[in-house]
């Protein structure tokens, strides 16, 4: 059935740009991972947040002290990792934040962090954090169910109002902003990885769906190992073992030129892999079960015939 096939090569196309989407965005995650992108934004993201404590510290001043809170010995246990400066913690909390300040700020009697916050609450940052945390434990013992945000949160409120205020108001709005800038890194890095692994594996989007068009074995093999297979590793062996991708992968393949990697196919499958790996995956889900329903249409149909005759 003609439908059936043209069905059959839209989700041979699927799958090939799904391995692809998924091998480039495994390793963008990875190099950004290795970069620390999103520990970098969320820094920048806190020094912002800082600027609310007035202009006593220094940019270099506030991401000493942010550093001391992602990187420090409580944020990340695995020592060893942390002294080559990995694994820092990716989230803070608005009430972990102001503690932590509290904290530091007590530490370091006569300092700039302590002389900027006691300038804020009138009174030793050390007799601040004492009586929030005395509140808390207070709040907690009266409403032992809810959770400790909101013990935080009422202690704050109770003992450091201006303070917390100050905090709370753009703490939110510049976390979001710290995360869409991650969000951007990591589409940049997928568009910037995606040209380097084409211009050395150009892979063309025409050859794929002529050769699916052309073999209706291999469209109709990789479908059926689409619909009953939800193994990515299986998935990706069918399309291997098929020779969709023709011979880009391989040993003695041809090496890369420049006019290769800017014919239209391969250039279109740059714009295809950068949808993403959700957008292929929910549009595989939606060509399956189609093909389910065509499938078991077309069955109910030979076995009517059948037993007319």
């Amino acid at each position: 059935m003609d439908v059936l096939h043209y069905l059959d090569v839209a989700i041979g196309f699927t799958m090939a740009m799904m391995v692809l989407t998924t091998l480039i965005g495994t390793t963008t995650a990875m190099w950004l991972a290795a970069i620390q992108s999103k520990v970098r934004n969320l820094e920048k993201g806190l020094q912002q947040v800082m600027d609310a404590l007035g202009d006593t510290l220094t940019d270099a001043e506030q991401l000493v002290v942010v550093k001391r809170l992602l990187r420090g010995k409580m944020a990340n246990s695995w020592s060893p990792v942390r002294w080559f400066g990995f694994g820092a913690t990716e989230a803070v909390g608005r009430e972990e934040f102001i503690l932590f300040l509290l904290r530091q700020a007590a530490g370091d009697t006569g300092g700039k962090l302590s002389a900027a916050i006691q300038a804020i609450t009138g009174q030793p940052p050390e007799t601040t954090l004492r009586a929030v945390e005395k509140e808390a434990l207070a709040q907690e013992a009266a409403s032992p169910s809810e959770p400790a945000t909101v013990w935080r949160t009422g202690a704050l409120a109770k003992e450091a109002p201006e303070l917390a205020a100050r905090i709370f108001s753009q703490f939110d709005d510049v976390l979001v902003r710290s995360d869409d800038n991650t969000s951007y890194s990591r589409k940049v890095a997928a568009g910037v990885l995606t040209i380097a692994f084409l211009a050395l594996y150009p892979v063309n989007s025409f050859d794929l769906i002529a050769r699916l068009m052309n073999d209706k074995a291999v469209a109709a093999s990789i479908a059926n190992t689409a619909a009953s297979e939800n193994d990515p590793v299986k998935l990706r062996k069918a399309i291997d073992d098929n020779g969709l991708f023709g011979d880009v992968f391989a040993a003695n393949a041809p090496g890369p030129t420049l006019q290769t990697a800017l014919k239209p196919g391969v250039w279109t499958t740059f714009v295809l892999v950068c949808l993403g790996a959700p957008f292929w995956q929910g549009l595989l889900d939606q060509l399956l079960g189609l093909r389910s329903k065509i499938t078991a249409k077309t069955q109910a149909e030979r076995v009517q015939r059948a037993t007319k005759n």
